[in-house]
């Protein structure tokens, strides 16, 4: 399990253009800082749109903003891997 961890590891380097962990972390933190701007214009946009006639545009908002969670958390979870990994824990 080990060696697919770091397989997924060296994959989400080579997706980042990072030839090691700490540029793949360092690349992956700077992601994170974005999907956390993006989200928060979304949820700009749902305040700036609830009281709008028709509720499409703060409906796809709200819906991108749980995107922007997901993709978060998801951003997180891959941190967390290479900082195990760097701790010699994956």
């Amino acid at each position: 399990m080990a060696r697919n961890r770091g397989q997924n590891l060296d994959q989400w380097a080579t997706a980042l253009g990072a030839t090691n962990d700490t540029d793949a972390l360092r690349l992956l933190t700077k992601t994170l800082a974005m999907t956390v701007h993006a989200r928060n214009d979304c949820v700009a946009l749902v305040r700036a749109t609830h009281s709008a006639p028709d509720d499409d545009a703060s409906t796809s908002a709200t819906r991108a903003v749980i995107a922007f969670d997901w993709l978060a958390e998801s951003i997180e979870r891959v941190c967390k891997e290479f900082k195990r990994h760097s701790r010699g824990q994956g």
